[in-house]
């Protein structure tokens, strides 16, 4: 039995005097920085280039996320003035890793920004309210909340 790596930098491996090509790790093809409106729950699927399980490894707002092993990646609703992410900026974090039928894994870090909405009408004491009958006419209707 004869193991050889060859020249430096090549990446196919002789095996008793057969070429073979070592796995490579996955690649996560899924982006890594995310927005969500506040109060708006928030959820991607996560991609990888082979066939992989995915599984959280990290993140300061980790415990906070869901992930399933086909890669569903979920944030509840959160409160854009009540933040409850680690540093209490708003920015959700944590890391992924993807581990391949080989074993070989490869890992991103995902943040998702929880986004101001303006609730009440800006507070005035008005929320606005625009209706568009038959696509033609406009009306706008300004409502005094109580």
């Amino acid at each position: 039995m004869t193991l050889s790596w060859g020249n430096v930098g090549q990446t196919t491996l002789i095996w008793n005097g057969t070429a073979v090509t070592p796995p490579s790790p996955p690649v996560i093809t899924t982006g890594t920085i995310f927005s969500v409106a506040e109060n708006v729950a928030f959820s991607t699927q996560l991609d990888a280039d082979i066939p992989v399980t995915f599984a959280k490894s990290g993140g300061a707002d980790a415990a906070l996320f869901t992930l399933t092993a086909a890669g569903l990646l979920g944030l509840s609703a959160k409160n854009y003035e009540l933040p409850t992410d680690a540093n209490a900026d708003n920015t959700y974090l944590v890391e992924v890793t993807a581990t391949s039928a080989d074993l070989l894994t490869a890992s991103v870090s995902i943040s998702v920004s929880v986004t101001n909405v303006t609730e009440g009408g800006g507070g005035n004491g008005f929320a606005q309210l625009v209706l568009n009958a038959a696509a033609k006419t406009g009306f706008t209707y300004w409502i005094r909340l109580l």
